[in-house]
C-alpha cells in the first residue's frame, strides 16, 4: 500500500511538474543585438511593428557586440513579418534604414548601425566603407564606419578599382565642413571617371572596400532625356520607355 501511495504521488508531482512549467512557457521570442559604431547607446529604443501593431521595445542588457533587446513574438499578428528600426528618445533621432525580420530566420540576429542587413551570426564591426558615391565625375564622397581624425585623412590613400581593372587615385582628401573629426569625407580624383567605368570599388588604407554607388553625378545634364515615356510598338518589336530612378 505505501509503495502504491509512493507511485501515486510520484504520478502526480510530475503532472504537477508539467502543468506549472506550461503555464510558466511564455510566447516566442525574437533576441536582436544592435551595434553603434560609436558605443553610445543610452537612450536607443527599438521601434517594431506589423501592419498596426506598433510595440516600443528597450534594451534588456549589453554584450560584447553591443546592444541587446528581445522582442514578444505573440505580441504581433501571426501572418507578415516584424519591422525593426533603432530609434533615439522621442524620435530626436533614428537609424534608418528599416529592418525587416522575415519570420522563417532564426530567433536570434545581430544588427549593425547604417546597414539594413538582418545578421543570422555575429558580424564584423571591425572599421569599413558603409557608402560611397559618385557625386561627380572627379569627385567620390564616402561615409565610414568609424570616425577619423583631420589628421588621419593622408594615411587613407585612396583608390577607386573601375570595371575594365583599371585604377584612379584620389589626388585629394577632406572633410565636407571644418570638423576636427568625421566620418563623412570627400575624394577628389586625379581623372575623370563614368557611368561606363562601373561597377567600381573604393578602397580605403584600413578600411574594408565598398562598391560606389550613383548620385548626383545623375543630375548632370547627360543623364538628364525629357524623351516620353511608355510604350512603342514599331513593326513586329515594342519598345518600353520607362523611368528609373537613381
Amino acid at each position: 500500500m505505501i509503495m502504491i501511495k509512493k507511485m501515486v504521488y510520484a504520478l502526480l508531482s510530475g503532472i504537477f511538474i508539467l502543468i506549472f512549467l506550461s503555464s510558466c512557457k511564455g510566447p516566442e521570442t525574437l533576441i536582436v543585438h544592435y551595434h553603434r559604431y560609436d558605443h553610445q547607446y543610452e537612450n536607443w529604443s527599438l521601434w517594431t511593428w506589423l501592419d498596426d501593431k506598433k510595440v516600443e521595445i528597450h534594451p534588456l542588457g549589453s554584450d560584447q557586440f553591443g546592444q541587446v533587446y528581445q522582442i514578444n513574438i505573440g505580441e504581433f499578428p501571426e501572418s507578415g513579418n516584424i519591422n525593426i528600426l533603432p530609434k533615439y528618445k522621442d524620435w530626436q533621432d533614428k537609424d534608418d534604414p528599416n529592418r525587416t525580420w522575415i519570420k522563417s530566420m532564426p530567433k536570434e540576429i545581430w544588427i549593425l548601425e547604417k546597414n539594413d542587413e538582418i545578421y543570422t551570426s555575429v558580424p564584423s564591426v571591425n572599421p569599413a566603407v558603409q557608402r560611397a558615391f559618385l557625386d561627380g565625375e572627379k569627385l567620390i564622397t564616402v561615409i565610414l564606419t568609424h570616425n577619423i581624425r583631420k589628421s588621419e585623412l593622408d594615411a587613407l590613400q585612396p583608390t577607386i578599382l573601375l570595371n575594365d581593372k583599371r585604377s584612379v587615385s584620389g589626388i585629394s582628401v577632406l572633410f565636407e565642413d571644418d570638423s576636427v573629426e568625421s566620418r563623412i569625407i570627400s575624394i577628389n580624383l586625379d581623372q575623370p571617371v563614368s557611368i561606363e567605368d562601373f561597377p567600381a570599388n573604393v578602397e580605403l588604407n584600413g578600411f574594408k572596400r565598398k562598391n560606389i554607388e550613383f548620385r548626383y553625378i545623375l543630375d548632370d545634364p547627360e543623364y538628364i532625356s525629357d524623351a516620353p515615356l511608355g510604350v512603342f510598338p514599331e513593326n513586329d518589336k515594342t519598345g518600353f520607355s520607362v523611368y528609373s530612378p537613381g
